[in-house]
């Protein structure tokens, strides 16, 4: 969980956060930097958030200077980065996957960021071999 109070006194660089949630159809691309950096790196996620905010954002963030507040108005509001095996999933990996045991986070991080979704690349590969 990414603490309010972070999100409040770094709201310079957390503004363009590409913020989703449990309903979203579409993430940002994910890069080997999610987590360390937040400009274009990879989506959050919103738990409990105020949906009417979350709705009025547009492509280009534009929210005025309360948009933190409002964003996270619900007492159990919450912003999160995804875990690695949340993003293995969104990738189309199987569940039967699994990282070596001296994978940290942070490798697990950049390996998933230098990735490709499994299912569209099963799909480029059978058109592309098929002609």
């Amino acid at each position: 969980m990414i603490e309010k109070e972070y999100i409040s006194s770094h709201r310079q660089s957390c503004w363009c956060w590409d913020i989703v949630t449990c309903h979203s159809q579409k993430t940002a691309c994910f890069t080997k930097g999610y987590t360390r950096y937040h400009k274009g790196t990879g989506s959050v996620l919103l738990v409990n958030g105020n949906m009417d905010v979350v709705s009025s954002m547009d492509s280009e963030h534009e929210y005025d200077g309360e948009w933190v507040e409002k964003l996270l108005s619900n007492e159990d509001a919450y912003v999160r980065y995804f875990t690695p095996t949340e993003l293995l999933r969104l990738f189309g990996f199987p569940d039967s996957f699994s990282w070596p045991a001296d994978a940290s986070k942070r490798k697990r991080f950049e390996l998933i960021g230098n990735s490709i979704n499994v299912h569209v690349t099963s799909r480029l590969l059978r058109y592309l071999l098929a002609k």
